[in-house]
């Protein structure tokens, strides 16, 4: 019985430490692209069809203009995949009514986090996700969070929250110039 107990303790512990997996031991990742779910606009209205159809496009950029738009560069890991579809179909598929201005738009809960992790497809190896949280129109401000996650677990390995300034007109210009100077400017 007492070996039976060190042998269980044996496989928990190792399972503890085999979790703890950090941002140095990725070497590679599947980009789902920029998820916009929950993201919240400050300080502008916009017509909601202009804000799905810029949602909508955003994805794109990761295909049409890989040098400018480089996660792997900004991560120094090496992006195998891109997995596009499902980012794409969950913005496109965002109610209307929760695109309303809002005064203050508060930072995703842990628990949000994991929920729109858990949206993505299972499967080996890490998945990499930039979140967009909040476009503060008055601040010429986006909050974007970078997330890099274990595709098996739902485990997130490594998570970077950041303000970055935007200069673009249109609201898809502000998210497109916000994504490219989160991933030029912060240190992931």
């Amino acid at each position: 019985m007492k070996r039976l107990l060190m042998i269980l303790a044996s496989v928990l512990v190792a399972g503890t430490v085999a979790a703890q997996t950090t941002m140095k031991e990725v070497r590679s990742v599947t980009l789902f692209g920029a998820d916009f779910t929950l993201a919240k606009i400050v300080g502008a209205e916009y017509r909601p069809a202009d804000v799905v159809r810029a949602y909508g496009q955003i994805n794109q950029l990761f295909m049409n203009e890989p040098n400018r738009y480089n996660v792997a560069k900004a991560l120094k890991v090496s992006v195998e995949r891109l997995q596009l579809a499902v980012a794409r179909e969950r913005n496109l598929a965002i109610p209307y009514a929760s695109l309303a201005t809002v005064e203050v738009a508060e930072a995703l809960t842990p628990e949000q986090v994991a929920e729109v992790v858990a949206a993505y497809p299972e499967g080996n190896g890490y998945g990499a996700l930039i979140l967009g949280e909040e476009l503060n129109a008055t601040l010429s401000q986006v909050r974007l969070r970078m997330v890099v996650f274990d595709r098996s677990t739902r485990e997130i390995v490594y998570q970077r929250v950041a303000y970055v300034e935007f200069e673009g007109g249109t609201i898809r210009e502000k998210w497109a110039d916000g994504i490219y100077m989160f991933l030029k400017k912060w240190k992931f």
